[in-house]
This record gives structure tokens, sequence and C-alpha cells, in this order.
């Protein structure tokens, strides 16, 4: 199980992570995690998150239709923490 989460939180990194050969996409929309955003009282589960270049635009609900050209990651089950 932990190397799925290792390999999990590899590919992510190497998604937003930027670096000589790869872009980040300019709007990539993570789809039906659980976000731990340290500020809610509670963990908001099922949602969606819209960044664009290296901006969080939005916390959308898990179903929210992409933006035209979004590259879309699809976490169900899994965790977003800063």
């Amino acid at each position: 199980m932990r190397i799925g989460h290792l390999i999990l939180g590899l590919l992510v990194t190497a998604i937003l992570a930027p670096n000589g050969r790869a872009q980040a996409p300019s709007t990539l929309l993570i789809k039906g995690a659980t976000i731990i955003d340290g500020v809610s009282d509670a963990p908001l589960r099922d949602r969606s998150l819209l960044i664009e270049g290296n901006i969080i635009r939005d916390v959308l609900a898990a179903d929210a239709a992409a933006p035209a050209g979004a590259q879309v990651l699809d976490l169900s089950g899994k965790f977003i923490i800063p």
C-alpha cells in the first residue's frame, strides 16, 4: 500500500513540478480527493481542485466539469494536504 502511495506522490510531483523537459499543464483539475486545508473544521470530502498555472483557482464539487483543454487527474479516495 505504501508503494502505491509513493508512486502516486511521484506521479503528482512529476506533473506539477517544473523541470527542463516537461511543463506543468496550464490547467489541471484534480477530481474526487479529500482536501485537508488546515483552515476548515473538517476535511472537505469528495472535492475537485482547479489549478491554473501555479495558482489554485477554486475548490469545486467532485463531479465538476473540466474546463476545455484541462488535464484531469482522478484522486478519488486520496488526500490533498498543504
